[in-house]
């Protein structure tokens, strides 16, 4: 009995150092995957009256969004799309709430969409039927 429990413990310890070991490298090819699907969008104020992205968001669970300000002198916001899940193509609103510069917010969309990975033309099967004959 006493055998078996420092055996097992040995084989969690094992398993642990693995885990911790293989995590960076693990992490790095997510991150990788993950960043090759984000669609970096731009606001940019072309009138310099002031206007701001203030809030970004979408409406489908099937994307998130994010809106980061400007760097430096430049007036370009950097809006990112990403999908959640590509398993099926979905396509979806991203809305943006603009301040105006006066007080007012105004509501702008952005249509996003993910192409089926099953689908890679993009095409419907009656699409393909219909070029087959």
């Amino acid at each position: 009995m006493k055998k078996t429990l420092i055996r097992l413990a040995v084989t969690l310890f094992i398993i642990a150092d693995l885990c911790v070991l293989l995590y960076p490298t693990v992490s790095k090819y997510v991150n990788s995957k993950n960043q090759s699907r984000v669609v970096a969008q731009y606001f940019d104020d072309v009138t310099g009256k002031g206007f701001k992205p203030v809030l970004v968001y979408s409406t489908s669970v099937n994307f998130t969004a994010t809106v980061n300000p400007p760097e430096g002198k430049s007036t370009r916001y950097t809006i990112r799309i990403k999908p959640v899940s590509t398993k099926e193509a979905r396509v979806a609103q991203v809305y943006l709430d603009v301040d105006m510069a006066d007080g007012t917010i105004e509501k702008r969309s952005i249509v996003a969409a993910i192409r089926d990975q099953n689908n890679p033309s993009g095409k419907t099967q009656a699409h393909q039927h219909q070029h087959q004959h």
